[in-house]
């Protein structure tokens, strides 16, 4: 059993103790690592292998491993972690900020308020930004793409850069706008008016909720 704790977490408007429980049915958790801190919390990792993650509710950090250093790139909560870090490690657009090699840190727990809590502990121990910088270099990744004909590469691009906002956003915050925008060009100049009607139909929802914002004002 392996215990990893952080410090304390509001509940209720109290304060208690968070001590999130490891443990597989005989005592020993597949693919146990020491735990990596990140300012006042505790993660299991660093994991390179599928097979040494838990199809469990959680959290995990995405890092990368240069010059004997891990590096956090993004964090993330999770309904299935295995599947999940499966999903956002062949997300194309790593390439662009790791030239070592991607791991993964994990913490379990089915509790969303503590996960929520937590990852915005790390997420400012770690100085991440999150999805703004990471959204930038989706964006110019994409760019590269438009101009070099990749255009395939390029909508994969727009949309990683998407969900990385949605994450933190919503999928109705303004901010998602510009790479909307950006996404329904592409699209239009391909003709495949089918999804640009999509994305163009977002666009006007979020327009339209940001007016209204405007005027209750």
């Amino acid at each position: 059993m392996i215990e990893v704790s952080a410090k304390t977490v509001p509940t209720g408007g109290a304060w208690v103790w968070l001590s999130v429980i490891l443990a597989s049915t005989d005592g020993v958790r597949k693919g146990c690592r020491m735990p990596l801190r990140f300012g006042d919390v505790e993660l299991l990792g660093p994991f390179g292998r599928l097979d040494e993650l838990e199809e469990q509710p959680g959290l995990f950090i995405v890092l990368c491993y240069q010059n004997t250093m891990f590096e956090p790139l993004d964090v993330r909560i999770a309904e299935f972690v295995q599947t999940e870090v499966a999903a956002a490690l062949n997300e194309p657009h790593w390439i662009d900020v790791c030239a070592g090699k991607l791991r993964v840190a994990v913490l379990y727990s089915s509790d969303d308020s503590v996960l929520q809590y937590i990852k915005q502990q790390i997420v400012s121990a770690e100085g991440l930004t999150e999805s703004k910088d990471l959204a930038n270099v989706l964006l110019a990744s994409a760019r590269v793409a438009i101009e070099e004909g990749r255009f395939e590469d390029a909508e994969r691009y727009y949309r990683a850069a998407l969900k990385s906002l949605e994450r933190t956003f919503g999928e109705q915050d303004s901010r998602l706008l510009i790479v909307l925008e950006a996404l329904l060009k592409l699209l239009q100049q391909q003709g495949r008016e089918g999804a640009a009607f999509g994305i163009q139909e977002r666009v006007k929802r979020i327009v339209g909720i940001d007016v209204c914002a405007d005027q209750s004002r």
